[in-house]
């Protein structure tokens, strides 16, 4: 268990200095573009960036094109709406052409469609930073398949996600 606890050491520690507040992931099997915004607790945006992510499933990446950094973000404690827009939805996403971002599954008449996402290519939610040195968003786009397309969770350490994307960095 020692060796264990080492190693979310070390993993944590890394991440420390390479994460930023605000941190978006390419989960897709294919390069992906869009954007972020992020308004404050005072109504004001934080955050308006455009991004275009490669994927590199083998890890041998050393740019990070994968992945989108941005800090100064957090300016108090609060309520931050976050929202994010895919120009295309990943071909591992929904191929309905329908899309919703209030959570709620897409009535389009067909219930046998096995491939329907109840989030699109975009999605506003409101997260909650506690603790505005500390606490990191990470997005995670196609990172948990096509029944959460774009995912937000709030992080202090990156050890956190270990459960929710397991084996998703193993080779």
């Amino acid at each position: 268990m020692a060796s264990v606890a080492g190693c979310s050491s070390a993993v944590d520690f890394l991440a420390d200095m390479t994460l930023e507040e605000v941190n978006v992931f390419n989960g897709a099997d294919e390069p992906i573009s869009g954007t972020i915004e992020i308004v404050d607790p005072d109504g004001d945006v934080a955050l308006e960036e455009s991004f275009d992510l490669e994927r590199d499933r083998d890890g041998d990446d050393e740019d990070n094109d994968g992945a989108a950094f941005y800090d100064d973000t957090w300016s108090e404690a609060g309520e931050y709406e976050v929202s994010v827009e895919l120009e295309d939805e990943p071909d591992e996403a929904s191929d309905d052409g329908e899309s919703a971002d209030d959570g709620e599954d897409n009535d389009d008449g067909d219930d046998g469609d096995d491939n329907a996402t109840p989030l699109g290519p975009e999605r506003t939610d409101t997260v909650t930073i506690d603790d505005p040195d500390e606490e990191r968003l990470v997005v995670g786009i196609a990172q948990e398949g096509p029944g959460e397309l774009i995912s937000f969770h709030i992080i202090e350490d990156f050890s956190e996600l270990e459960d929710e994307f397991e084996g998703e960095f193993e080779e």
